[in-house]
């Protein structure tokens, strides 16, 4: 089997984001998207590998790992105006 084609990519997250305000934990990117986080780029400063309990705030580019068809999906969801993880 081979496989699949593996790329990184940013997004960012916006104040109506559904991911800003929370940590990587709750919202379990690789369970709920299938990406994982390799980096947060916030306000000029680089945290690479960040542990569950960094939270994303609105106005994080956060560095993103997967196929493409899952990074797509997941720049989609983070750009969807939402009040709780939940939607």
């Amino acid at each position: 089997a081979t496989l699949p084609t593996i790329v990184t990519s940013p997004g960012r997250t916006t104040a109506s984001s559904p991911a800003a305000g929370y940590t990587l934990r709750e919202l379990s990117p690789a369970q709920t998207h299938h990406v994982q986080i390799a980096g947060v780029h916030r306000q000029g400063f680089r945290i690479l590998n960040p542990g569950p309990d960094e939270k994303v705030r609105a106005g994080d580019e956060l560095l993103t790992i997967g196929t493409p068809s899952q990074l797509r999906a997941f720049k989609v969801w983070l750009s969807e105006a939402s009040v709780s993880v939940a939607d």
